[in-house]
Formats: C-alpha cells, sequence, structure tokens
C-alpha cells in the first residue's frame, strides 16, 4: 500500500532540527571534560598551563579526527564532479590580505 500521509507541519517540513546544547542541559565544559577523559583531546601545553582555546589530539582523538576528515573529503570532494581536492598552507604572507 501506499504510505501514510504527514500529519503535522513538522513532518510535511522534513526532518526536525537537532538540539543545541542548551536544550540538552549541557555546556562546552561538560563536552571537554568528557574528552579529557577519554582521551580525545587535551589542552596544548596542558603540564605548561597550557593555551586557551587550543587542543591536542589524543590516540582516540586522533582516529575521530582522522574518520571525519575521511568522511567529508569523500562526500565533499569524491562525490562531486565539480570539486577537486586542494591541500595547501595556511601561513601566508600578510601581503595577500591587502
Amino acid at each position: 500500500g501506499a504510505p501514510p500521509a504527514a500529519t503535522s507541519e513538522a513532518a510535511a517540513d522534513g526532518p526536525t532540527p537537532a538540539k543545541g546544547l542548551e536544550e540538552l542541559g549541557t555546556d562546552m565544559s561538560e563536552i571537554v571534560s568528557l574528552c579529557k577523559r577519554r582521551g580525545i583531546v587535551f589542552p596544548s601545553s596542558d603540564i605548561y598551563s597550557g593555551f586557551n582555546g587550543f587542543y591536542d589530539y589524543g590516540p582516540l582523538g586522533v582516529e575521530l579526527r582522522a574518520n571525519i576528515k575521511k568522511a567529508w573529503w569523500q562526500d565533499m570532494v569524491h562525490r562531486r564532479d565539480d570539486v577537486v581536492g586542494l591541500d595547501s598552507s595556511i601561513i601566508a604572507s600578510p601581503r595577500i590580505w591587502e
């Protein structure tokens, strides 16, 4: 038989958006704490008081990052005919911004 008809506006408009951290009752410090306990990320130079906003990847973080990068590259580069991959340095002469 035919699939049932959508009965609400949300169903007709597509999937509902993901909940934000506030709606889940958590904040970024809880996520960072969990990642540190699981060995995913650590604040850079943590033993020297660290650098705010910079993180080093632990063993699980290295694997997670590689998997995310591979999935993104597959979806955004390999599956499209109008995109080619490029890997370049992120350090450049300030003159390019003039």
